[in-house]
């Protein structure tokens, strides 16, 4: 999920909402280091791609909230803590529909961002990593104003799948394996 592609709302809030590491939502991840279970507002978070572990890897100076390399064996799925946690401190579901986002990408083995974001987005409503209520601040926070580029789909156009995707979940019947 770049950047330039989550919206213009969530550039503006990363960036008028500074870091505090005494609070930290994401606490702890130093450069470099790396997990196999990522903690966000106290939730932990595992993934698994090709039957292995994920291992999450934490670069602040990534230009990005996250990416997925599952190429490597074990894949791996970079963060950076800094954007991340200040995501999670504004709307917790929001930090975890992005690095559900990525395993998505790591789970499906895919570069399309449509099945990684219906992906997070069955796995987040049957997870509880979010709830229906946190869909509207999840669609504003990364979607808002988002024209796409030739990875990702216009902001509205994944908005309205995502939207289409959790309530797929809610109705009993996953779109993609979680």
């Amino acid at each position: 999920l770049q950047i330039a592609t989550v919206g213009l709302v969530t550039a503006i809030l990363l960036t008028l909402y500074p870091a505090a590491p005494a609070q930290a939502a994401v606490a702890g991840y130093p450069q470099g280091g790396t997990t196999q279970v990522l903690t966000v507002s106290r939730k932990p978070f595992v993934c698994y791609s090709k039957g292995l572990p994920v291992l999450f890897t934490f670069n602040y100076f990534l230009d990005d909230l996250a990416s997925t390399n599952f190429f490597s064996t074990p894949t791996v799925i970079t963060i950076n803590p800094d954007y991340i946690d200040r995501l999670a401190r504004i709307n917790p579901g929001a930090a975890l529909f992005v690095v559900g986002h990525e395993c998505g990408h790591a789970r499906l083995l895919t570069l399309n961002e449509a099945d990684a974001d219906c992906w997070a987005a069955s796995a987040g409503i049957t997870q509880r990593w979010f709830v229906l209520a946190d869909l509207p601040a999840i669609k504003k926070l990364l979607f808002a104003d988002v024209r796409g580029n030739w990875t990702h789909p216009p902001g509205e156009e994944r908005a309205e799948h995502i939207e289409q995707c959790v309530r797929a979940a809610l109705s009993g019947a996953p779109l993609v394996p979680i």
